[in-house]
């Protein structure tokens, strides 16, 4: 049959490649340290975002109170106004 295109048999070799190579200890550690990292990074991401989520729940309190206000006080007392000023 003669001998494979250049030499290449098909059989698995022993010489590891960089991808098949198991994590070493100071990979693993960079790793854990990249995933402290970033779960810290996230937590004060979070805590500084709920001072903002405060105010928009604030805003959104006021504006149904100034929407109620609106519906249930000034309307009412701005039609009486306008009935008042029709018979003058």
């Amino acid at each position: 049959m003669g001998n494979p295109i250049g030499g290449f048999s098909g059989a698995p070799t022993l010489i590891p490649s960089l991808s098949s190579n198991p994590a070493t200890p100071a990979s693993t550690g960079l790793s854990s340290y990249a995933a402290d990292l970033q779960n810290a990074l996230n937590r004060s991401v979070g805590l500084a975002a709920l001072p903002l989520q405060l105010l928009q729940t604030q805003q959104s309190q006021l504006t149904s109170q100034s929407s109620a206000l609106t519906t249930c006080c000034i309307c009412p007392v701005m039609r009486e106004l306008l009935r008042a000023k029709s018979v003058w």
